[in-house]
């Protein structure tokens, strides 16, 4: 019997070796960070930009993502890849990251920079309402969790690894149970370019800064 996942959500994993160095994580690790708003939710860096002080692993997050984004899922190489936020997470002993996704991203990456032993895995989950083989509102027994038949997911972070995937995915890490703080590093992807087909036109440009003068005179 052949069977067909049909309508996946394609997700990209892949661990880099000797691509992130001792100073490069020091540098990182002594950046300026802010709690999140929930409480043991681990904190972020202030700056949002964060892979424009690092080139090196921009790079290697660009090289990722452009392989899982143009030759797995075929998109077409006009479109263009534009890397519009990316922060580093910091999760102390106790902390997590709560059930989320990301708005105003088409993709989403991860790049685990320093994971200590048992300070949480990656878990997707599916949502209530997104129906694969079954609802989230009927769940019959399994006797066995495959890529196939689960609603949830978990990947074992380990330093260098990399995860891209749909923003719209919800996703959460678990709990830092080690001593040592964990650094992961986030960004969201937006394809730019010309989208368009008949009667659907839409041309998306690389992000820019508004002319704030010229908006506030429509005002």
């Amino acid at each position: 019997m052949e069977v067909f996942p049909l309508f996946s959500t394609p997700l990209s994993v892949r661990t880099y070796e000797n691509r992130i160095s001792r100073k490069t994580l020091d540098d990182i690790k002594n950046e300026e960070y802010h709690d999140y708003p929930k409480q043991l939710d681990g904190s972020c860096t202030v700056d949002e930009q964060i892979l424009e002080k690092y080139p090196d692993l921009k790079q290697l997050c660009i090289e990722h993502c452009a392989e899982y984004i143009y030759k797995f899922l075929a998109i077409e190489d006009h479109m263009h890849m534009d890397i519009v936020c990316s922060w580093v997470n910091k999760h102390p002993t106790g902390h997590s990251a709560n059930r989320h996704g990301h708005t105003n991203s088409m993709f989403t990456g991860c790049l685990y920079l320093d994971v200590p032993e048992d300070s949480g895995d990656l878990i997707f989950e599916a949502s209530y309402n997104h129906a694969t083989w079954n609802t989230g509102t009927l769940d019959p027994p399994v006797w066995e969790d495959n890529i196939q038949n689960s609603r949830k997911w978990n990947i074992r972070p380990e330093n260098g690894m990399i995860v891209c995937f749909p923003s719209h995915v919800d996703h959460y890490t678990g709990i830092n149970n080690n001593t040592e703080d964990r650094y992961s590093l986030g960004f969201n992807i937006m394809l730019c370019g010309d989208f368009s087909a008949p009667t659907r036109r839409l041309i998306m440009d690389s992000y820019r800064e508004p002319d704030w003068n010229y908006v506030k005179q429509g005002i």
